[in-house]
């Protein structure tokens, strides 16, 4: 009962990240600028560049998908990073039941990015094919 209490903060926890990511993942209509042009490593600034080069190293999207928006503020982006460590690493859920409430949210919000990102890693804590196919 307790993990399940646990999972359910998780998810909770997780669901504005995936909405972040559903709605940043999309490509702009034709002749409009993206609202968060795509940032790249060596356009980021002293405050940035400290968060994002920990975003590169865990990240399979790079500073696509959520991070993108999040590191407009450095402060935000290292606090949700911190948060998002915590959660996925230092919490007494499975990695099992963590990826399966990640993509419950990247279900829920038809966030593409998530999927891509972790249903790979799903299937490596275990989670079955038949869960993360459907």
């Amino acid at each position: 009962m307790r993990q399940l209490l646990i999972a359910l903060g998780c998810l909770m926890a997780a669901m504005p990240l995936g909405w972040i990511a559903a709605n940043t993942a999309s490509s702009p209509a034709k002749g409009k600028e993206p609202r968060f042009p795509q940032l790249t490593l060596e356009q980021l600034n002293d405050q940035q560049r400290p968060v994002g080069e920990k975003i590169v190293k865990i990240s399979s999207v790079g500073l696509g998908g959520p991070y993108n928006p999040m590191l407009r503020s450095p402060i935000y982006a290292q606090r949700m990073y911190d948060l998002l460590d915590y959660l996925r690493w230092h919490t007494s859920v499975p990695t099992k039941l963590n990826e399966m409430a990640i993509l419950i949210v990247g279900r829920q919000w038809r966030s593409q990015v998530e999927w891509y990102a972790h249903a790979p890693l799903a299937k490596k804590a275990g989670l079955a094919d038949s869960i993360i196919l459907t």
